[in-house]
């Protein structure tokens, strides 16, 4: 298992570490890591190790960085169970398979039933390829700067989330300068499976295998429509416009009446004028091209 104290600000950490190794019993081996530059260093002490679940204490951050750091050491060669322990402040990937168990009492149903020899509950989901990095869901243009705000201060948290994206709806429905600023253009042209769309400024770009993007939003109501592709959404239209359909990103519905693109492909390629932010699992990384492909296949232990 690969443990992240700092998860979570490192709330909870301490008492989940103490709960695993006291059932335990010495197998397995936890691998802590302190840092993002730990990861690597711990992905390379698997390699030592006869294991076939990975797990992974911490947030959708931690499951970015160490997939990433595991498939650009280890290739595409299949790769073992994945558990992702709610042990992060953005859970997003494990609240859209409504698994509602806190890290200790997940891990230790899941010691039980590995003591009794039976199956883990696993669900198959193809990870998403940016550039060389790997994760669920990304965001470019509006979603890179919401969470960018929301991560300012250091104060995160749902309350704040909740809090972020009321403003940002207020602000929309009046066309103010708070949402101006977050859906500013952002020049591109973009490539979907080798064809040009006609679309050259985007206000919002997602992509994602799974159909959530936290806070009761689920926009990606294609993304398991077919098997090694992913549901890509794009947009150029103002922030009003865009708000004013909120209710068809909440139902999991298709948005009519807006200038989107709203594909399922499995590559997508964009180019920038100049380097600009790329989101995923709310970290970022920046590129003035984006190519997003379907990545591996991993099977994820939700129960």
């Amino acid at each position: 298992m690969i443990f992240n104290p700092n998860a979570r600000k490192g709330r909870g950490g301490k008492k989940f570490l103490s709960d695993i190794k006291s059932v335990m019993g010495g197998r397995g081996e936890i691998i802590v890591t302190e840092n993002v530059q730990d990861i690597p260093r711990a992905i390379s002490r698997l390699k030592d190790i006869d294991f076939n679940v990975l797990g992974l204490y911490g947030g959708d951050g931690t499951a970015f960085h160490t997939l990433t750091n595991y498939i650009q050491q280890d290739g595409y060669r299949p790769l073992p169970q994945v558990l992702l322990l709610r042990g992060g402040t953005m859970n997003v990937v494990m609240a859209y398979f409504k698994s509602g168990l806190g890290p200790s009492e997940m891990f230790k149903k899941l010691l039980e039933k590995a003591q009794k020899g039976e199956p883990f509950e696993t669900v198959p989901v193809n990870l998403l390829r940016v550039n060389d990095y790997y994760g669920f869901t990304v965001g470019l243009a509006m979603p890179a700067k919401l969470v960018a705000a929301y991560q300012e201060g250091g104060d995160i948290g749902m309350n704040k989330s909740f809090r972020i994206t009321a403003r940002l709806i207020a602000s929309s429905l009046v066309e103010g300068e708070y949402s101006r600023r977050l859906f500013a253009p952002m020049p591109a042209r973009l490539w979907v499976e080798g064809k040009e769309a006609p679309l050259k400024s985007f206000s919002l770009i997602m992509a994602s295998t799974i159909n959530n993007c936290g806070l009761g939003f689920h926009p990606f109501y294609r993304a398991e429509e077919k098997p090694g592709f992913f549901h890509f959404l794009a947009t150029d239209e103002k922030p009003g416009r865009i708000v004013r359909h909120i209710g068809s990103f909440r139902k999991a519905e298709a948005i009519k009446g807006l200038s989107v693109v709203d594909e399922v492909a499995s590559q997508v390629r964009m180019e920038f004028p100049e380097p600009g932010k790329v989101m995923m699992e709310g970290e970022f990384f920046e590129a003035s091209e984006v190519v997003i492909r379907t990545g591996p296949r991993i099977n994820l232990i939700v129960g």
